[in-house]
Parts: C-alpha cells; structure tokens; sequence
C-alpha cells in the first residue's frame, strides 16, 4: 500500500454519525432508522478461530411490528456499497429524516408498505441518472429502415390518395 492511499482505520473514522430517526406508522408501531458502523463475521469458522470481526456501515431499520409493543426487532439492513454508495448517504439520510417527520408516514398501514416504499427511495438515490447528453449520443441508429420495416405503409393508407379527392 502506497502512503497515500487512505487506511482502512482512516476510511471507518470518516464514516457520518447521526443521531437515530424514530417514528411511527399508521398502525401505531414504531420505526427505527440506525446509520451506524457494525460488525460481522463472514464465516462461522472465523468466529470460531477467533479472528476480529470485519467492520461495516449500514442502515438498519427496526420496528415493533412482529415483538411486543416496547421491543423493537431488526428487520432490514441496507449496506454501503453493497445497496448504495457511501457518497449518497447524505441525500438518503436527508430524505429518511424528511420521510419520518412529515405526515406521509401516516400513509403506510402495514410496516411491509413503508420497508417498500424505503427501498425504492434508496434504490432512487443509489442509481445514476443518465445525463441528456448522454442519452442523446446513445441513441438507436437505424441504418438500415427496409431491414426493419419490411411493408411498406404507405400502400395500406390514403396519405397518396389526398389530391385526387379533391
């Protein structure tokens, strides 16, 4: 590894921090938003050896719907660079927090409805739009029209006939 290139250690310290969203459905369960840096162990014989668990970033989401009213369980996880990229977390945060604040929350009768509507939003914010001019420069050519259209149309229309009725 070069000098310049940034540590792990360095890349995990750099990680945002934010403070949990916390809301509730239309139901009347309770949603959990966490940005945080986990641990896992990629194998279990890893974790037998006793080898250090690797560290991640995620977004996990909790909620109350299948555990007693007080305990919130751990439904959904949404990794970085796995289900977005670490540069978006920002904007997805942002929209999460807007999400949850705003009366829209109320929208969802059942938590499935509201984890869809989540990953859609996040789906959103992780894939890039094409640009205009990118889609412009990429756009279909045909060289060749007779070996796409075969007929010809104009036969089966009056578009030739116009002047002759008149």
């Amino acid at each position: 590894m070069r000098d310049d290139e940034p540590t792990p250690e360095l890349f995990l310290s750099e990680l945002p921090e934010r403070d949990p969203i916390v809301c509730e459905l239309a139901n009347g369960h309770t949603v959990k938003i966490v940005a945080a840096l986990w641990s896992r162990w990629r194998t279990y014989e890893e974790w037998s050896a006793g080898v250090r668990p690797e560290p991640y970033f995620a977004i996990r989401i909790y909620c109350t719907e299948t555990t007693l009213p007080k305990r919130l369980a751990w439904i959904e996880e949404y990794t970085e660079e796995a289900d977005f990229p670490v540069s978006n977390f920002d904007e997805i945060w942002q929209w999460l927090t807007e999400l949850c604040a705003s009366r829209e929350v109320f929208d969802f009768d059942d938590f499935r409805e509201f984890m869809d509507h989540v990953s859609d939003g996040i789906i959103r914010f992780s894939t890039p739009e094409p640009d205009a001019v990118e889609h412009i420069e990429h756009l279909a050519e045909l060289t060749d029209p007779e070996a796409f259209d075969k007929v010809d149309d104009s036969v089966f229309n009056d578009q030739n006939d116009a002047d002759t009725e008149r």
